[in-house]
């Protein structure tokens, strides 16, 4: 029996230590004993298409997060669709949208061999706006179609 559940991010005491180690130790073990059935806890499945400047996006993730960062999920944009089953779905409720894309743009910097000489140089395709600094935001609803399509600029 697999462990099918999502749980919220641990937050951290001062110093950034984790809180209450044990406690999610705890209830891991609790739901692994319980199992979580074939119940989707009331979450959605959801989908859609994104483009960027007009084009299918070719590759990328797309990040569904709540606004108190309870839940989250996603996937990824293969050809400018992206398709998140139920089971890894959301329960219904507003979410912000975080989308990117990344190529490489360079060779890895020189230097002595470490993780920084494996490194690639990267560049984000989809502007800030639609990620780090996101403006997109979607309502997945119960009994709706929860398809969302982006079209980036």
């Amino acid at each position: 029996m697999g462990i099918c559940c999502h749980f919220p991010a641990a937050r951290t005491g001062g110093g950034g230590r984790p809180l209450g180690s044990l406690a999610l130790i705890a209830l891991g073990l609790v739901v692994f004993l319980t199992g979580c059935g074939s119940s989707s806890d009331g979450r959605l499945a959801f989908s859609g298409r994104v483009s960027l400047r007009g084009t299918p996006l070719e590759s990328g993730t797309i990040e569904f997060v709540s606004s108190d960062g309870k839940y989250q999920s996603g996937g990824t944009i293969a050809k400018g669709t992206y398709s998140v089953p139920k089971e890894k779905g959301l329960p219904p409720g507003k979410y912000v949208v975080r989308i990117s894309a990344v190529k490489e743009s360079g060779p890895a910097p020189t230097g002595p061999p470490g993780p920084e000489a494996e490194q690639h140089k990267v560049e984000q395709l989809v502007p800030p706006e639609y990620n780090v600094k996101t403006t997109l935001s979607a309502e997945i609803t119960k009994g709706g179609r929860n398809e969302f399509p982006f079209d980036l600029k």
